[in-house]
């Protein structure tokens, strides 16, 4: 998150600022259609609901003390809005840009070609992202990525 950049920038709190998220996949399972996503979900004994953008931190407090999970991951599930597929100019490694609808707020989802490849628009989808954000409105030209 680009906080340290713009924290200086931030008049008394609150405020209401623009967020923007981006998730990127650690899991990412796919969904033809809300009776496929029912189907899987009664198979599996577990399942998100549609719309759910949660901290894993917060859906987790029931494990065992053992379990230990990153502070900046959350749980995603909702209705793919589109599909991109892009190539990182680094690493020359394809990926996808999956925007997700989780309700009132669109979570653009970066995974990985191999856990992507299969997923269409309107798909529902599920699983877990690392969760990077940064709050624009507040950015200099200098702070912007």
């Amino acid at each position: 998150m680009n906080f340290l950049c713009v924290a200086g920038r931030l008049s008394s709190l609150p405020v209401c600022v623009d967020l923007e998220l981006v998730g990127f996949a650690d899991t990412l399972v796919g969904f033809r259609d809300a009776l496929d996503w029912a189907e899987r979900q009664h198979g599996t004994g577990f399942g998100l609901p549609p719309k759910t953008f949660a901290s894993t931190w917060h859906t987790s407090l029931d494990e065992a003390p053992d379990r230990e999970r990153p502070e900046a991951t959350a749980w995603v599930a909702g209705a793919v809005q589109a599909v991109a597929r892009h190539v990182n100019p680094l690493s020359q490694r394809p990926f996808y840009n999956l925007p997700v609808d989780v309700g009132e707020v669109q979570v653009d989802r970066v995974a990985p070609e191999e856990l992507a490849r299969t997923v269409e628009p309107g798909w529902l989808v599920q699983g877990s992202v690392w969760v990077l954000g940064r709050l624009p409105g507040l950015e200099l030209p200098s702070d912007a990525p």
